[in-house]
């Protein structure tokens, strides 16, 4: 199978993007001082560790705790809060559309919880 898959237009795809990906990476060490370097891995294990792996079992423990129609009513509105805080910490603006979809997910929310 894995024989088929490279031998067909995906996997020249796969491959060239492979090859490119590899070039791309042989450049890096001549582009970055050593002091440059180090910033770049500071940002790649944060990135790693906080927003992937901490929200992972941040998320796993708090639906662990939580009824499971609970945990879906936190996630539906998790785009609200999203624009909430763009708004207070970026200074961010909804268009028309934005201020629709949050008004459909408020009152969606607002329909089930007020049963």
């Amino acid at each position: 199978l894995i024989t088929a898959v490279l031998n067909n237009d995906v996997g020249n795809s796969i491959r060239e993007e492979g090859l490119d990906i590899a070039q791309f990476l042989s450049t890096v060490p001549t582009q970055l001082s050593d002091s440059s370097l180090m910033g770049v891995i500071g940002a790649v294990l944060w990135t790693g560790l906080v927003p992937v792996a901490y929200t992972i079992c941040a998320q796993s423990y708090g639906q662990s705790h939580v009824k499971p129609t609970d945990a879906n009513l936190i996630y539906t509105i998790q785009p609200l809060f999203t624009a909430i805080i763009a708004w207070l910490w970026l200074g961010e603006t909804l268009g028309p559309a934005g201020y629709i979809g949050g008004s459909v997910i408020g009152a969606a929310v607002y329909l089930v919880v007020g049963k």
